[in-house]
């Protein structure tokens, strides 16, 4: 009936609709700080790449600016090391390469820029103890 491959985008949207409800679930259970909160939401707007068959390169934008906003607020370094990794992304993202070539270096970027834009765990200092 059609003479040019079928791609089924809709398994692949739904685990990443479940996979962003269970990040939801997670904020709301626990009291985040807004940026661990705009970091999940990166985290949630990124997971649409990585189980999208078609890759338009606007879909990459949401995700990449909360990406850039949580680095902003973190140190200069992880936002240097964060810019750099989505330019490359911007770059890729016009370059027409094999699928798996492609899918292999976007995804690698996009987790480096996730990683370096993650604020860490904040804990509340120990109380003074008397000794």
């Amino acid at each position: 009936m059609y003479d040019s491959p079928v791609v089924a985008a809709g398994p692949g949207r739904i685990l990443a609709v479940a996979l962003a409800v269970g990040i939801g679930v997670r904020v709301a259970r626990r009291r985040a700080s807004l940026v661990h909160v705009v970091w999940l939401a990166a985290l949630a707007l990124t997971l649409r790449c990585v189980v999208e068959p078609v890759m338009v390169p606007f879909y990459l934008l949401p995700g990449t600016l909360l990406m850039t906003v949580t680095s902003a607020a973190l140190d200069r370094s992880r936002l240097l090391v964060t810019t750099s990794a989505l330019a490359a992304v911007n770059v890729m993202s016009f370059w027409h390469t094999g699928e798996w070539t492609y899918y292999l270096i976007m995804m690698t970027l996009l987790v480096i820029a996730l990683l370096a834009s993650r604020p860490g765990v904040t804990t509340r200092p120990a109380p003074d103890t008397p000794r």
